[in-house]
């Protein structure tokens, strides 16, 4: 295992520069993935961790050592990339020997590693195999044992699961977790998609061009998103936003909509009566209410899922979800009663995106969140 830091860390190429000044520190046995949209820099800082890129500025180190010059091969990392580049013409044994025997690793020594990784990774059975009379989870797992047989302090991998189908997908990031559990390596795992982010990270860390947005556990990036970008991007669907202003009521303020919808808050905002905000609700905190003031919302599209049921409404040129429990027979047309979870909304800067505070009144302290702009 091994602690990875990266301090101010810059990358140009030419006069364009896409890293701009990261800090962030990995602690040893850590599994953290860097998630964000396209063109956000993921991937370039984890091939600036594997030395496949050259550091235009700042430092990154592994073990407390700056590697910044240190070549691939010395950085005792391992790698696993999107595309499964396994030599088709040897078998699953070769495969997965042939790193060992160039680096001229003992062949007792050979033999025992990949004795071990293929009964770790269920290989056993194919190792005679070719990748052609492969599965893609099988080719996949013939990836990951290559990178594996190093025994190497790190392991990258750059959005390994994305040739795979979807329940294959569900299968082997279940299985990397495993293997990260029982291995204990520190991991840096690059993906676009939140929800393998949510279900396999320690550490989630959200980029937006070039930027780290946060870096948090799953769930504190979940609950407490400290900018309306992180609060989209993570968590399916995605969280409704709206426009509209402060109203302070008894013990509370609540946000006004535009069409005269009252979004209450779990508490007091820290903003002047008649102030914009962008109020921000979780398709899973909006629950079926007989209150008179619940929301009518308006079934427009509906998707069931088996457990649940995802209801699709248009308000104001904007699309909104819905997402209720159990096996509700919902026709289009129809017009439910809902009201979002006060201790669950968030309110946004217009301007800047940041979140804003939201203080806890005496009766909803030990439930709510008292939250700070980030």
């Amino acid at each position: 295992m091994a602690a990875i830091e990266i301090i101010e860390l810059v990358k140009r190429y030419g006069a364009t520069q896409v890293l701009h000044g990261l800090n962030l520190d990995i602690e040893p046995g850590e599994f953290v993935v860097l998630v964000g949209p396209s063109g956000c820099g993921k991937s370039t800082l984890l091939r600036m961790i594997a030395g496949l890129e050259a550091v235009s500025d700042g430092i990154i180190a592994i073990d407390g050592k700056p590697v910044n010059h240190t070549s691939p091969k010395d950085r005792d990392i391992a790698m696993v990339f999107q595309s499964y580049a396994l030599y088709p013409h040897f078998n699953v044994r070769r495969n997965l020997a042939f790193g060992l025997e160039l680096g001229r690793v003992d062949r007792s020594e050979i033999d025992r590693r990949v004795t071990a990784v293929a009964a770790t990774l269920g290989l056993s059975e194919m190792l005679d195999r070719k990748p052609r009379q492969l599965s893609g989870g099988q080719r996949q797992r013939v990836a990951m044992g290559r990178a594996m047989v190093r025994e190497p302090k790190v392991f990258l991998f750059d959005e390994p699961l994305s040739n795979l189908d979807a329940k294959l997908r569900v299968q082997m990031r279940t299985e990397i977790k495993e293997l990260h559990q029982q291995l204990g390596r520190t991991t840096v795992y690059v993906t676009h998609d939140q929800i393998e982010a949510m279900t396999m990270a320690d550490r989630i860390v959200v980029m937006r061009g070039g930027h780290i947005e946060q870096a948090g556990t799953p769930m504190n990036v979940f609950d407490a998103p400290v900018t309306e970008f992180v609060a989209g991007f993570i968590g399916s669907p995605t969280m409704n936003v709206m426009d509209g202003s402060i109203e302070h009521e008894t013990d509370c303020s609540v946000v006004r909509l535009k069409n005269g919808w009252r979004m209450p808050l779990g508490g007091r905002a820290g903003l002047p009566a008649g102030a914009r905000v962008r109020y921000g609700i979780r398709p899973h905190d909006l629950h079926p209410s007989e209150a008179g003031d619940a929301l009518a919302w308006r079934a427009d599209v509906v998707e069931p899922s088996g457990s649940e049921v995802q209801v699709v409404t248009h308000l104001d040129g904007m699309t909104l979800s819905a997402v209720l429990p159990g096996r509700q027979r919902i026709t289009p047309g129809q017009v439910l009663r809902l009201a979002p979870d006060p201790q669950t909304a968030h309110v946004f800067d217009p301007n800047t995106g940041a979140r804003l505070a939201v203080a806890a009144t005496k009766d909803t302290q030990s439930r709510s969140r008292v939250v700070k702009a980030g």
